[in-house]
């Protein structure tokens, strides 16, 4: 007879050992192989395809390495967590026991509900074997009010939709676990490899330099995120324009008559103003494509177009007509590749660099599910190491989706938008360099 237990948080085990953990995934008949390192502190995930993070728990940072492009993105550490107001999983213990790897395994079956964003039940069921490993989890971290489990031997996990049928099945399996000295080089960044870290916007105090034109930004507006501002869209133009060598300073949003008092006491000579106007779908009859392409964006079949409209404004400091105001309008269709699309900018499109981490084992309805924490997404997440450190980069890279945010946007969504931001850039930064000649 199965028992159903009720899960309390209990304290975190001594770490064990130096361990290497490989392990295979299954979706929708797709499969891929990753590998985990595990000293206690630091973790390394190499998710196939020339791509390795590594997590420094203790530092509460992750290091995004890629091996192709011979560079490396350094970005907080995210932990997994479930939505605001989820239900508490219901977990089964059936009673059976034995022994995987050389460590006492337990048969659980879990069951947990979400709600979607449009209000709609997402059920998600889990049937797995859990190791008596817990030395990683205190690495990789619990979600917060998420018991501890175990670490997954192996489960499948399966959503079902509103008509009680199945709509999507991931599975995996660990198929080898051997303890062994790890060496420190495992857990370093070459030396060779360059920073791609985005600059940091500098902040107000910064000297101006001389003869330029100060700029000064403001968060890219977006109501469709929490707080109203896109910190990811603000970071990839902020990019784009420090790049060209411009003279920028970060301004913080408000009402007008502060913004203008503190451009001017910073000596900013024009502010910028950007916002998400829309993401939707075209008008019918138009004609949907890729406007702005990049090397590695190939095609691929389905999928809806989507078109962005950003608009922006480039006006005097303390008030006067703008020098530059305008629109920028980029469509994407079926033409994205989910996998290519991460050449434009991995640190805005997760569900693009989670594809690539995968080799596409897991599609895009997985990987939303991972971003968004929901159904599937919760189970594998909280559950599960491997994904949870890809949740870790997903989520710090998009800041405002997940749990406690909105939904991931689709690939096609993602590049339209970043199009339309990227032809903002262009603009503002011809603008000021024929101003300045």
């Amino acid at each position: 007879m199965f028992k159903t237990v009720t899960v309390l948080a209990i304290a975190i085990a001594p770490c064990v050992a130096d361990v290497q953990i490989k392990t295979s995934y299954n979706a929708d008949g797709q499969n891929a192989e990753t590998t985990i390192w595990s000293d206690g502190q630091r973790m390394r995930y190499d998710y196939g395809s020339g791509v390795v993070m590594l997590r420094f728990c203790d530092q509460q940072k992750m290091v995004q390495i890629d091996d192709k492009s011979k560079s490396y993105l350094v970005l907080p550490a995210q932990e997994a967590s479930q939505p605001a107001g989820a239900a508490k999983p219901e977990v089964t213990d059936t009673g059976e026991h034995k022994t995987l790897f050389g460590y006492p395994a337990r048969h659980l079956k879990i069951v947990e509900v979400t709600e979607g964003k449009d209000g709609k039940k997402e059920r998600s069921e889990t049937d797995g074997w859990y190791l008596d490993l817990q030395g990683l989890g205190a690495c990789f971290g619990a979600a917060p009010g998420m018991a501890y489990r175990g670490y997954p031997a192996s489960y499948t996990i399966t959503t079902y939709g509103e008509n009680g049928k199945p709509a999507n099945k991931v599975s995996m399996q660990i198929v080898n676990l051997a303890e062994a000295p790890l060496g420190s080089n495992l857990f370093a960044i070459p030396a060779d490899y360059k920073d791609a870290t985005p600059p940091a916007i500098p902040k107000a105090g910064a000297p101006k330099t001389p003869g330029a034109i100060r700029i000064g930004a403001l968060s890219v507006r977006d109501k469709s995120v929490p707080g109203g501002h896109n910190d990811a869209l603000f970071g990839r133009l902020v990019t784009q324009l420090m790049e060209a060598r411009l003279d920028l300073v970060e301004l913080k949003d408000g009402p007008q008559e502060a913004i203008d008092s503190k451009a001017q006491a910073t000596g900013c000579d024009l502010v910028l103003y950007t916002e998400v106007a829309s993401i939707e779908k075209p008008a019918a009859g138009k004609v949907t494509g890729l406007l702005h392409k990049a090397p590695g964006i190939g095609h691929v079949t389905g999928g809806d177009g989507m078109e962005a409209h950003v608009n922006y404004r480039l006006a005097p400091a303390g008030g006067g007509t703008a020098v530059l105001a305008a629109s920028a309008v980029a469509k994407a269709g079926t033409q994205v590749n989910v996998k290519g699309a991460v050449m434009l900018a991995s640190n805005f499109l997760p569900m693009a660099m989670g594809a690539r981490m995968f080799s596409g084992a897991l599609n895009p309805t997985m990987m939303n599910a991972l971003v968004s924490g929901r159904g599937m997404g919760a189970s594998m997440a909280t559950a599960d190491p491997m994904m949870g450190g890809l949740t870790s980069v997903l989520r710090a890279v998009m800041p405002g989706q997940g749990p406690q945010g909105g939904d991931a946007l689709s690939p096609q969504a993602q590049e339209a938008v970043a199009a339309a931001i990227d032809m903002e850039g262009k603009a503002i930064i011809a603008q000021v360099k024929s101003s300045t000649r």
